[in-house]
């Protein structure tokens, strides 16, 4: 167990190195802001976009840990129907499959609304 939540920590932080890899990138494309152009409702519109990407990305980090958390656990059941002598339990495969496809659900049904028709 110990070492699915090391890889699991791994995998989180990897994700997070890329995407601060990738906002770094984007950040170094963006025009500079002249003074005339910081005006409240600019800024109030920056901070919206901010924020509407940074819900995306938790948004999308969760589905990601839910993905895996839902493969792992899929992987333990598998293993836990195939072992003879009983020591690999299925509780832990059941409960990390319940929790992960929540986290899952969160991920795609955010996903999906912002991309149909309810989102726009």
């Amino acid at each position: 167990m110990l070492k699915s939540m090391n890889k699991l920590c791994t995998l989180g932080q990897l994700i997070v190195l890329d995407l601060m890899i990738v906002t770094s990138v984007k950040a170094q494309g963006l025009t500079e802001v002249t003074k005339t152009d910081t005006t409240f409702d600019n800024v109030a519109d920056n901070a919206a976009k901010t924020m509407n990407t940074a819900v995306g990305l938790i948004t999308l980090f969760f589905g990601l840990v839910g993905l895996f958390m839902v493969a792992n656990s899929l992987f333990n059941l598998y293993k836990a129907s195939k072992d003879p002598s009983h020591q690999v339990k299925p509780m832990s495969g059941g409960i990390g499959l319940i929790i992960g496809g929540l986290l899952l659900a969160v991920g795609t049904v955010a996903g999906l609304s912002k991309n149909t028709l309810i989102g726009k």
